[in-house]
């Protein structure tokens, strides 16, 4: 009886998948009749002149299962992903004078493409007086090859006063070219671009304001074949201790994709041969402690790689009541997550702060660490203490019931000298008080770090030991041992090593600056990186930053000013909109465009997650991101009449929301990776010019992050199989971009040709192990679906792509209809013969697939 049963139960199996395959290929031959899917832009209408306020709408086929709808302007990202009902409102004083266009692109659930709309074209003339710049040359409807001219011709309104025109290739700074002529030619070289779809945009500006006077933006292809287009090597970035030692193999990469190994010919020179020498072959060996660059030359080209040696390998980091760390400790690490002004105050002022914070991946507050008696009402010592202890316990309750660590700011003991000689001052009890905030903060067990003095070198020059009596003059006198006396009473407190991370951050300062507050081991623990857009040659687009103006001056400010790999070091993020100033007459409303002025683009999603990410790359130990959108900034800019260098933050219930939302997504990968984040960084792989990688590497296995901060989308090949050396345990694959992420599980393959759109990251794991994280909350939604294997690794809007980088694609495509008819054949089994879901169908299983949209 038994046996039949057996018998029985395998005929059933295979009748059973049978039948499913056939209603499987009955439902794809039907597909369409399932998965058509279109949108159109129905605002504003083909041909529109546009000189005011207005709102980018659009529509679905019936049925549609479309779930956000996207704008791309002149092919470039836009608006980001838009939930019904997919309006999107703007104004065409964010913009230039000029002749425009838009796409709608619809996507499903899972953040995959379903349908794109015929190109609308508009004019925007925010000015309606006149000018503009014109594009006449080349002909951008068909391919460009080898080298081109731009010309451009630009036209000016009465009144205005012409200062520059610029072109700009994918949004790179400096420009291809600078123009101080109203009509100009500039050459170009395609075959620094790999072949496929780019963007120019060409541009002039006034001299009243530098403000714009018309733009022209415009996606061309370039098709130049298999022609020489730069240099990579086998590593970008080398991390090494003494002795240890890697070889450097040169290829080719040619316009069309493809890649040539160079077998011979290929010449390698240190800059530094004492820090990391390098032999014939490119066997490059560490020697001593230091940073080096080694040179690669072969027909013709030039490429640098990157060499760091360090005493050991190890990441520095914060940690919660512990102080800084160069180990992982998964008790007390800390990949520092926080807004500023996100403290107690704000969350007492907003009750639904807390939550939302919790549902960002925030893990820390941000609040002050001190209350200094001159601006207070207190006699003395014990009053003072009985009074702010009050307020010191509120912040650390807080903390506690959130699961928040503190971080502080410490302005209100050093930041004036009113302040600061109190604080230090032996015949008052100011050095007592300071004493007693660091005790009491040290001892709940919460505390983060704390940054002294904001912009410290604003305030008190470039050196925290002058001998020139520089402050002498300030009331009251303040000595030149001012901040050595404060030291030491701060390490009456908190001895070395300090059990709360100081920092003395320094702004847009000189090197010495830096190495003299920030770096300066005897009084600073961590590094906080602040850095700016700081442009000679103006903004590439008036309604946001492009990727690569943020890639150039973080390099600028975190590379040549701010590093200490001993030291933690905490990135600036970009989380306010735009600089303007009030225009007349003065009223008390928020930004009102069309009347108020443009100072300076500012932060969408997209840039907002890929400057986070970057900045990863870059070894960032936390993420402090600029600003919350505090009742003090919405009162300031109400009252502040005719007045410019006005901004709004971002807070997740009013202003700035999609601001906020993709800060979240970020910081949920981020807390999702944590672990793996704060391991040591590895040497990295050569992907190009725009593909910024860094992997890490440590017991847990490796990460490999790879972040593109071109305009242009980037097609690479990956080899993992070095990369994943030693991890045998599960591998995943996350997609970040803008609000969205997704992360799902891939196969083992030994490589990966992906396609990374621009301001998107992508991210392998590779665990040594069993994953600690399969359960781990992904934040936002937390959707849970399937995904199916051998997709290939596109990312969404850049077309398909070859080789594998197998499983885990949160594409669904066209075969929706098959896996539907699948999926209820299943269920029907299951009813009749109580049998588990999909046990039948195991070779039609999908690897799972979390995702999240930050919300």
């Amino acid at each position: 009886m038994i046996g039949w049963s057996r018998d029985a139960l395998h005929i059933n199996r295979c009748i059973s998948r049978l039948f499913a395959i056939c209603i499987g290929i009955a439902s794809l031959c039907a597909g369409p009749a399932f998965a058509v899917e279109s949108v159109t832009v129905t605002s504003p209408v083909s041909g529109a002149i546009i000189g005011g306020g207005f709102s980018f709408q659009s529509s679905l086929s019936p049925g549609s299962t479309t779930t956000t709808v996207e704008y791309r302007l002149n092919g470039g990202y836009f608006s980001g992903e838009l939930p019904p009902p997919f309006a999107f409102a703007w104004h065409a004083a964010y913009a230039a004078n000029g002749s425009y266009t838009v796409q709608a692109v619809a996507h499903d659930d899972q953040g995959a493409e379903v349908a794109v709309s015929p190109v609308v074209a508009f004019t925007l003339a925010p000015r309606p007086e006149g000018g503009g710049i014109v594009l006449t040359a080349p002909d951008l409807s068909t391919p460009l090859s080898g080298t081109v001219t731009f010309t451009a011709q630009v036209t000016l309104a009465p009144g205005r006063v012409f200062e520059r025109a610029i072109i700009v290739i994918d949004g790179r700074q400096p420009p291809v070219a600078t123009s101080f002529s109203l009509g100009f030619s500039a050459s170009f070289d395609t075959t620094v671009l790999a072949d496929g779809t780019h963007e120019v945009v060409v541009e002039a500006f006034d001299a009243l304001g530098q403000s714009w006077v018309g733009l022209v933006q415009r996606p061309f292809t370039v098709a130049n074949g298999h022609v020489l287009r730069e240099l990579r090597c086998t590593y970008r970035t080398l991390y090494f201790i003494p002795g240890e030692s890697a070889t450097i193999a040169a290829r080719a990469v040619f316009a069309d994709g493809l890649e040539e190994a160079i077998a011979s010919g290929a010449t390698f020179s240190s800059s530094d041969a004492s820090i990391a020498a390098v032999d014939a072959a490119g066997v490059v060996t560490a020697v001593a402690v230091g940073d080096a660059t080694v040179s690669v030359a072969a027909r013709g080209r030039t490429r640098q790689v990157t060499v760091h040696v360090d005493q050991a390998h190890r990441f520095a980091h914060l940690s919660k009541g512990g102080g800084p760390l160069t180990v992982y400790d998964p008790q007390k690490s800390l990949f520092m997550r926080s807004v500023f002004f996100l403290g107690e105050p704000a969350m007492s002022a907003e009750p639904r702060l807390a939550a939302a914070m919790q549902a960002a991946a925030v893990n820390t507050m941000e609040d002050t660490i001190y209350y200094n008696p001159i601006g207070l009402t207190t006699p003395d010592y014990e009053s003072w203490r009985t009074a702010v202890d009050v307020e010191f316990t509120k912040k650390v309750a807080a903390a506690k019931a959130n699961g928040f660590g503190l971080f502080f700011a410490g302005d209100e003991i050093d930041r004036t000298a009113p302040a600061l000689h109190h604080s230090i001052d032996s015949t008052s009890y100011g050095p007592r008080a300071v004493r007693h905030a660091f005790d009491f903060f040290i001892a709940s067990g919460v505390q983060v770090g704390i940054d002294m003095v904001d912009e410290v070198n604003f305030m008190w020059g470039d050196t925290p030991t002058p001998n020139d009596g520089r402050w002498l003059s300030r009331s009251p006198p303040i000595p030149d041992d001012a901040f050595t006396a404060l030291m030491s009473t701060i390490a009456l407190a908190d001895p070395q090593p300090r059990a709360l991370s100081l920092g003395w951050p320094v702004s847009l300062g000189s090197a010495q600056a830096a190495a003299n507050w920030m770096l300066n081991r005897t009084i600073s623990d961590h590094v906080t990186a602040y850095w700016d857009y700081i442009l000679e040659n103006r903004y590439v687009y008036p309604w946001r930053v492009s990727l690569a103006e943020g890639a150039s001056n973080m390099d600028l400010f975190i590379d040549t000013r701010y590093r200490d790999r001993g030291m933690p070091l905490l990135a600036l993020g970009k989380l306010t909109g735009f600089g303007y100033a009030k225009g007349l007459p003065a009223d008390t409303s928020e930004f009102v465009p069309g009347k108020d002025s443009i100072e300076r683009p500012g932060g969408v999603p997209l840039t907002i997650t890929a400057d986070i990410m970057y900045q990863i790359v870059k070894g960032a130990a936390g993420v402090r991101e600029y600003a919350y959108d505090t009742p003090s900034w919405r009162a300031e800019r109400a009252n502040s009449g005719y007045l410019g260098g006005l901004q709004q933050g971002a807070d997740p219930f009013g202003i700035g929301t999609d601001r906020w939302a993709a800060m979240a997504a970020a910081f949920q990968v981020i807390a999702a990776l944590e672990a793996d984040l704060l391991q040591p960084m590895a040497n990295a792989p050569d992907l190009g010019n725009d593909l910024a990688v860094c992997v890490k590497r440590g017991q847990r296995g490796a990460l490999v992050i790879a972040v593109n901060m071109s305009e242009a989308a980037q097609r690479t090949r990956l080899e993992l199989a070095s990369l994943r050396a030693g991890a045998n345990g599960a591998a995943s694959r996350y997609r970040l971009i803008g609000s969205r992420w997704r992360s799902a599980t891939i196969g083992m393959d030994a490589s990966a040709d992906v396609v990374i759109a621009p301001g998107e990251t992508v991210i392998w794991r590779f665990m040594a192990g069993t994953d600690p994280h399969t359960t781990a909350s992904t934040g936002g939604t937390g959707a849970t679906s399937g995904a199916t294997a051998g997709t290939p690794d596109t990312a969404p809007g850049t077309g398909g792509a070859t080789g594998s980088d197998a499983g885990g694609s949160a594409h669904c495509g066209s075969g929706g209809g098959m896996v539907f008819a699948v999926v209820a054949f299943a269920i029907a089994l299951r009813v009749r013969r109580r049998r588990p879901l999909l046990q039948p169908l195991p070779l039609l299983s999908r690897n799972p697939i979390r995702t999240g949209t930050a919300s």
